[in-house]
């Protein structure tokens, strides 16, 4: 759901304080709209908010610092391991008929 132009953006924590996220309901939005606003409502609302700054870690990394290293190795996690896999990338058998 995109705001209306001249629309400022209210964040989750301003918009569950006093529910003022009710004041970005219009009849603009439409059916989709609005039925997207009440679902995102329903999750928000759900939301427990600490005073405090956020801290962000990255979970694929001991240290939890991102690096590129940590990200390709991410990205690789799911993969899946096959011992025969060597065997026939490191074949004698020659390249053509």
């Amino acid at each position: 759901m995109e705001p209306r132009r001249g629309t400022a953006f209210l964040s989750v924590a301003d918009g569950l304080n006093g529910h003022s996220w009710v004041n970005a309901v219009s009849p603009s939005l439409g059916e989709v709209g609005i039925q997207e606003f009440l679902a995102l409502w329903e999750v928000a609302g759900q939301t427990l908010l600490t005073e405090g700054e956020d801290t962000f870690r990255w979970a694929w990394s001991s240290s939890g610092m991102f690096t590129a290293r940590s990200a390709y190795l991410a990205f690789f996690a799911g993969r899946i391991n096959r011992d025969c896999v060597d065997l026939i990338w490191d074949s004698k058998a020659p390249m053509r008929c």
